[in-house]
């Protein structure tokens, strides 16, 4: 089922079968859950991409890595009790084009951030997120975020960082608006 034409149900509830401990995972979301993911996927996700599209002038594709956790799944992964992902408010994303070379071309988060900015997308927080993996890759991804339906946009900005040493996650708000 499609949100919108480029984001579609089935990526946005992705979640493996089973638990860590093997216990079944139902990451089927509620009416309200359902609700939320599609205004995540028309407001923020879509036009994201279109202008992204735009300002590269190539396809550029949104990869949402995790959208909707049930509470299992999201207690599996270490995610927070209050996550906006148990509601379907929020995707953890990056971006990406394939060059006229057809080579990958990843899309730095800051330059994500900046056409959020510049569409003045109702995002109600948006985390830049580079962590240090124990494995000791760094991941970079974006956290973006809508407001419960009904409610203004906080429009707050954060980066979440660790280091290779100590993988405790430190968040900094940088920004709150458009400003």
């Amino acid at each position: 089922m499609n949100y919108t034409t480029n984001f579609t149900r089935e990526e946005l509830i992705l979640a493996p079968p089973y638990t860590s401990k093997g216990v079944k995972i139902d990451n089927t979301p509620t009416i309200e859950i359902e609700d939320n993911l599609i205004r995540l996927s028309v407001f923020v996700l879509q036009p994201l991409k279109n202008a992204l599209c735009k300002k590269y002038n190539t396809n550029v594709i949104i990869y949402a890595s995790c959208g909707y956790r049930c509470p299992i799944y999201n207690a599996d992964i270490g995610g927070d009790k209050a996550s906006e992902h148990l509601w379907g408010l929020a995707a953890d994303i990056t971006a990406y084009y394939f060059n006229k070379d057809k080579l990958k071309v990843i899309l730095p988060n800051q330059e994500i951030i900046d056409v959020c900015i510049q569409e003045k997308l109702p995002y109600q927080k948006i985390i830049d997120e580079q962590l240090y993996r124990k494995s000791g890759y760094l991941a970079k991804w974006i956290h973006i975020s809508i407001p419960f339906k009904g409610t203004v946009p906080n429009l707050m900005i954060r980066t979440a960082r660790n280091t290779e040493k100590d993988l405790t996650t430190i968040y900094k708000t940088i920004k709150v608006g458009y400003v």
